[in-house]
């Protein structure tokens, strides 16, 4: 039926060209139709049913146009269906479809698209060429993005953040050398890796007669690891929801240090509120690089979904054509129980 989507459901939006040569030449009476050839659109195929001379869902004394977007399996056995929503527009009209569950023998349109005298003057090009582009949103159920269960937080912890006085460890972060006072024993139950760089460190700073431990990170973005240590001690979340470089940075941050929970927490977030197609590229070789499988999946579902809008990303695009094997995992992904066709034969131009 058309109406509003569920809220789970979203999409993105494609247009898809049909074409009809000599449209005033058509031979098709009342109530006899065409179908155009199927595309490929967002992973699904489309086809038009269109009545040149209309058909007797609309009587009128004039002859009107009626047009139809079916989803198109091919098969009559196959019972595959898609909900989705479309714009129909020709040179001089424009009408917009509410979101429908289309299948084989249901499509949606109009009877009275436009009078086909109109037509015929207006939207035919000088050689009776009928130009029809469907501006098309697929609604595919998205499943809740996985987040881990983070443990919760230790009082007494809390309290150790708020407080400098028992203090042994001086973290000297980035090139501001920002500074950050911990506990070795706080780090010891919740972050094994500091722990371990403290140890380390702990024989020079005795040599150097130093009151705590130093650790020199020059080279570890400051508000990340800020937000890392934080979360250590407190169990706060960090606001990285509206950021894509902040959230890049704490996943950099967590994933050099090991401190897997909030290293799946930020992947989770980028996955369910920042991943989209504009960036869809350079997540995909920010998570193949630090092993982020969720992400990584996510973003290859993007690209088959609509991969012209990834490959806009043209610097990021560009990045990406330069790893084969990464191309080549993309493709098999794309290939394997997807069937994307536009998908897969960009793919295969990019590695050859």
């Amino acid at each position: 039926t058309v109406g509003s989507p569920p809220n789970t459901f979203s999409g993105e939006a494609v247009t898809i060209r049909f074409q009809i040569h000599e449209f005033g030449h058509r031979e098709e009476k009342i109530n006899e139709y065409l179908y155009t050839g199927s595309v490929v659109a967002l992973g699904h195929p489309w086809k038009l049913r269109i009545y040149p001379r209309g058909n007797e869902d609309f009587s009128a004394d004039v002859d009107h146009v009626a047009i139809y977007l079916f989803y198109s399996t091919g098969s009559k056995n196959n019972s595959q269906s898609v909900l989705a929503e479309a714009t129909i527009r020709t040179k001089t009209i424009k009408k917009i479809l509410g979101y429908a569950t289309y299948d084989d023998k249901r499509g949606y349109g109009w009877s009275n698209f436009s009078k086909r005298d109109n037509i015929l003057s207006d939207d035919c090009d000088g050689n009776g060429t009928l130009t029809i582009d469907v501006d098309i949103k697929v609604a595919t159920e998205t499943k809740p993005t996985w987040y881990p269960k983070l443990e919760t937080c230790n009082d007494f912890c809390t309290k150790l953040y708020h407080s400098t006085e028992t203090t042994d460890v001086l973290f000297i972060v980035g090139s501001g050398s920002k500074q950050f006072k911990a506990h070795k024993c706080v780090l010891a139950l919740e972050a094994r890796a500091l722990y371990e760089l403290v140890m380390m460190e702990s024989k020079d700073s005795r040599e150097r007669n130093e009151d705590l431990i130093n650790i020199v990170l020059p080279n570890i973005n400051e508000s990340s690891f800020e937000s890392m240590l934080q979360f250590i001690y407190t169990r706060k979340k960090p606001m990285i929801e509206d950021n894509e470089n902040d959230a890049k940075n704490l996943l950099l941050v967590t994933d050099h240090f090991n401190y897997l929970g909030l290293k799946l927490y930020t992947e989770s977030v980028i996955t369910d509120k920042i991943l989209d197609s504009t960036n869809a590229a350079r997540l995909l070789l920010l998570a193949d690089s630090l092993n982020c499988a969720l992400l990584k999946e996510a973003c290859m579902n993007k690209y088959v979904a609509n991969p012209n809008a990834v490959m806009e990303s043209l610097d990021d695009w560009t990045k990406l054509e330069e790893s084969n094997k990464l191309l080549k995992e993309l493709l098999i992904y794309t290939i394997n129980g997807h069937k994307s066709l536009k998908a897969t034969y960009l793919l295969l131009k990019a590695i050859n």
